[in-house]
């Protein structure tokens, strides 16, 4: 059998043991499958941007235009004990203005020398669009016996199921449920002789309770981002194994954020934010905002992937080297040649985060488009002087863009 084809069958055969549970903290099993082209260029492990014609530039974090995204060939030897950053380790940022984001998307290509990467893996960035979770709770169902009338008849109480936001036109995220509590009049005996009026119109606990109301929702309802495109068997993002051994030159896009129904913001593509550190929503999703993963709080907490991922593995699925891509949203024009592009720090330079509106054109703002260093206010960002709790970067919560993404 073909050296290439054998690893393949032998990782899909695993692939396919595996099942599918709805549980918040799985990711589904990686996707196998051979890459775009063989005809790679040596020398380097490297991702580029292939979208001509518009304001992307692709560098390394906090570097000039000329830092390509890349790790030398000769950093890819054995599967490292340590990832070294800045060595075999990096990460890079695709600075791209706010209307190119939205119109065109992301189109980008990843490079990989032969006999450098075994594999390479691609993880997909994602986050929580609306808040899943799972309810938990009762509701009361008012009964009387035919016959009986009473003085003051309730309205049946409705289940409550905080994370099913069928009602704002939102998705079902709730996988909770509701138990009826059955309670009946206390006294029916009639007020008079041919009265169907009940005596005593109180309703008491009968002690029963109805069949269990289920919401059937689903926590993979909420996901949203390039990672919502890229779903296995269970409903979670599904990373992607390329073979590479041969040499690999593979394409990934993502459709724009207008397509995928992000009209007023970037964040179905943008993952940057500078509230406090270029590393914030790295940071941020580090920490856990729930109960054994069974609840998430924030949008960017709770088993998301902050970062575009590219892994280049060894035959063992040992990472040999990794790359990782921040896309930052431009509120207004930039030079390729400005020293803003190298900015990672609040505040951010005037042409990224614009405030206010453009000149004498009313109702005309620089920032078009949410990210994620706005909140509520879609106009706005964060006053001059920065957030308060800045010192812990931890403790800088994200609104869930719901449908305001």
């Amino acid at each position: 059998m073909n050296s290439k084809v054998l690893p393949l069958l032998l990782v899909l055969i695993l692939i396919l043991s595996y099942g599918c549970g709805e549980i918040l903290d799985e990711v589904s099993a990686d996707k196998i499958q051979d890459p775009d082209s063989t005809d790679a260029v040596e020398g380097s492990f490297s991702l580029s941007n292939s979208a001509g014609g518009y304001s992307y530039l692709m560098h390394q974090r906090a570097k000039d235009k000329n830092s390509k995204c890349e790790i030398a060939s000769s950093q890819l030897g054995d599967a490292a004990d340590t990832m070294v950053a800045g060595v075999n380790d990096i990460v890079c940022w695709l600075e791209v203005e706010e209307l190119d984001l939205s119109f065109k998307g992301l189109s980008l290509s990843l490079n990989v020398p032969k006999d450098s990467c075994e594999y390479i893996r691609y993880k997909p960035y994602w986050f929580w669009r609306y808040q899943p979770g799972s309810s938990t709770n009762s509701h009361i169902i008012y009964q009387a016996p035919t016959g009986c009338t009473p003085t003051v008849q309730p309205e049946d109480q409705d289940p409550i199921f905080t994370y099913n936001h069928t009602s704002s036109g939102g998705p079902n995220c709730d996988t909770g449920y509701s138990i009826p509590q059955i309670y009946v009049v206390a006294d029916t005996s009639p007020v008079g002789t041919g009265d169907s009026t009940c005596a005593n119109s109180t309703f008491i606990d009968s002690g029963e309770d109805g069949n269990t109301i289920w919401t059937n929702g689903k926590y993979t309802n909420c996901i949203s981002g390039p990672g919502s495109e890229m779903r296995g068997c269970s409903g979670y993002p599904q990373s992607t194994v390329y073979y590479a051994n041969d040499g690999a030159v593979q394409n990934f896009s993502h459709k724009s954020s207008g397509l995928m129904g992000s009209y007023f913001s970037t964040r179905y593509l943008s993952n940057y934010s500078n509230k406090c550190t270029a590393d914030q929503l790295w940071l941020y999703s580090q920490v856990d905002s729930g109960s054994g993963m069974a609840l998430t709080t924030d949008p960017l907490k709770n088993g998301i992937q902050p970062f575009y991922v590219w892994e280049c593995l060894d035959k063992a699925y040992d990472i040999k080297a990794r790359i990782r891509l921040q896309v930052r949203d431009w509120d207004r024009q930039f030079s390729h040649d400005s020293a803003d592009i190298t900015y990672h720090s609040y505040p951010s330079p005037t042409s990224m985060d614009g405030t206010g509106s453009e000149g004498e054109i009313a109702y005309e703002y620089w920032n078009d488009k949410k990210d994620w260093d706005n909140g509520d206010e879609a106009r706005y960002d964060l006053p001059s002087s920065g957030p308060a709790d800045c010192s812990n970067p931890a403790n800088i919560g994200f609104d869930f863009p719901g449908d305001g993404l």
